[in-house]
């Protein structure tokens, strides 16, 4: 506000000085009186002090002396210390009135100039926007970032948990705990996803009308909204699966697998990983071949049959129209399923050893 008042008033001036013609104003002691027109030129710097003789009026300063004393700054006489004008900080913030004019093109007669609760030196220290009072966008000023909640205002999710920091405020969870009910779900999931309560570890899901799984002793990452028997936090975090839609269960015993969409995802104890079936279909059927030898790479051996038997007997590989792979041409069901003992000269192939074997 200051500073549009402060510009409102140099417009003022500068409407005088077209008034005037070859005339114009400079502000001398404690009033204004006549100067030489070029002494408040828009790109003339007549004392050499860093500050356009334009700038001189905002700031109250002599366009013809270097080291005047400022009519802001009562009490205080800057023409005493060896600073020049543009060194000077009228508004005391630590930057100088020429960078603040030029440099970060903030108000030198505002110690705050977008009014944040920082001033706007240490919103330069800081790298924050000193003429943005929300410099990351996030629902809160920079100053409450620093000095209330301790979170970062350059950073829109302090703690990568899927929500803004404004929005964990407005909510009440911690802006610097991702998890702030330590239920192994981050809270923007819980929010966003599960619809349960970021502040309880064991609350009811809004998707769950008919059930109210709150204070069951079964946290809300173990639960399993979707009933497929997989959890909700390792549908998230480990499968990637979507929590309120149910995978199939397609194997067990050696390996965990689910699948969801054409997407199967073997966890085979030391880590998860994903096989898109979708390209690993040719013609019209699932091409089990394909899959024996993506899978076989990766999965222990006695995966192999577990795995490839129940996606073949899934929802996802009965379907009649999978789809021609782009690439593979138009092969048919039964070229994609033949296994290679059924090939004819198979064995005389000087090649016989490369790809997997079916022993089945």
């Amino acid at each position: 506000m200051r500073r549009a008042q402060n510009l409102l008033m140099m417009g003022a001036v500068a409407v005088m000085v077209v008034a005037m013609g070859a005339a114009a104003l400079a502000v001398v002691g404690d009033g204004l009186a006549l100067a030489p027109e070029d002494s408040i030129s828009a790109d003339v710097d007549s004392d050499g002090d860093g500050v356009l003789d334009a700038d001189e009026a905002l700031l109250q300063t002599d366009p013809d002396d270097p080291n005047s004393d400022s009519l802001f700054t009562e009490g205080i006489n800057e023409s005493d210390n060896p600073a020049n004008d543009g060194e000077e900080d009228v508004d005391g913030d630590l930057l100088t009135n020429a960078d603040e004019l030029y440099t970060y093109l903030t108000d030198p007669l505002d110690a705050d100039s977008d009014d944040d609760g920082l001033d706007d030196g240490r919103e330069v220290l800081e790298g924050t926007d000193p003429n943005n009072p929300d410099s990351d966008g996030d629902g809160l000023s920079d100053g409450d970032e620093l000095d209330v909640w301790n979170t970062d205002p350059l950073d829109e999710d302090s703690d990568n948990d899927g929500l803004l920091d404004g929005e964990e405020v407005d909510l009440g969870t911690d802006p610097m705990d991702a998890d702030s009910d330590d239920d192994q779900v981050l809270d923007g999931d819980e929010v966003k996803v599960l619809r349960t309560d970021p502040l309880d570890d064991d609350s009811d899901s809004l998707f769950t009308t008919d059930v109210d799984e709150n204070d069951n002793e079964v946290t809300d990452g173990e639960e399993d909204l979707d009933g497929d028997g997989i959890s909700n936090a390792d549908e998230l975090y480990k499968y990637g699966t979507n929590p309120l839609v149910a995978n199939e269960i397609v194997a067990g015993g050696e390996c965990e697998a689910t699948f969801q969409d054409g997407i199967l995802f073997v966890d085979f104890g030391d880590g998860v990983k994903t096989f898109d079936l979708n390209e690993m279909a040719t013609g019209k059927k699932l091409n089990h071949g394909r899959v024996v030898s993506t899978v076989a790479k990766t999965a222990p051996k006695e995966c192999h049959g577990e795995i490839v038997s129940a996606v073949a007997q899934s929802d996802w590989g009965k379907k009649s129209d999978i789809g021609e792979l782009e690439g593979e041409g138009a092969a048919s069901a039964e070229e994609a399923t033949t296994t290679d003992a059924s090939r004819p000269g198979n064995g005389k192939n000087k090649d016989k050893d490369k790809g997997p074997k079916n022993k089945g």
